[in-house]
């Protein structure tokens, strides 16, 4: 599966996916090198988009843009172009790293209070052996300037293939959509 159907709803470019196949469609990109930003905006994003309308382009330049939560399944009913299912980030996320247990890709960290990106990969090798941690950061760094070009620095030199970026949204799409060509 390579492309899905999108389903507008106010403004915003869902793709038509289950998680499975949300899941599928980033492994196979990731296979061929496709640099590949995975969005999961709910029902307040689409909110904050028509209220700054400049988050529009941030969140429709993803390639991948999963339903994260009921209101936007249920906006999608009512406009008569139903989703497939809710396709939550965590859910992703979670999937996403249970495939890679092969060791054959790596994955950064980025994110929360000091320590917690650690906490977060720890777990991750525990549950999900043969996993490949390329490295962690925290969110407490400034979005742009020096501070953050850092944190782009340190992403770059661990060599990761997969990077969670979890600053909150929408900052985290917001520092993606600015830094994604630098990354």
């Amino acid at each position: 599966m390579e492309q899905s159907m999108k389903i507008n709803i106010r403004g915003v470019n869902f793709d038509n996916l289950t998680l499975n196949e949300t899941v599928d469609l980033i492994l196979t990109r990731l296979e061929k090198g496709e640099q590949t930003a995975v969005y999961t905006p709910n029902s307040e994003i689409v909110q904050a988009c028509i209220e700054d309308n400049s988050l529009y382009t941030v969140i429709n330049s993803a390639e991948i843009i999963c339903p994260d939560g009921i209101g936007v399944i249920k906006a999608a009913n009512i406009l008569k172009t139903p989703l497939k299912q809710k396709v939550a980030g965590i859910e992703v996320g979670e999937k996403l790293i249970a495939s890679l247990t092969d060791g054959r890709k790596s994955i950064f960290f980025l994110g929360g209070k000091p320590g917690i990106a650690e906490k977060a990969a720890t777990e991750m090798e525990k549950k999900y052996p043969g996993i490949r941690i390329a490295g962690t950061g925290d969110g407490y760094f400034k979005k742009e300037g020096a501070e953050s070009d850092a944190v782009i620095e340190k992403v770059n030199k661990s060599g990761a293939d997969v990077l969670f970026v979890c600053l909150g949204a929408p900052a985290q799409e917001k520092w993606i959509f600015q830094n994604r060509t630098k990354l």
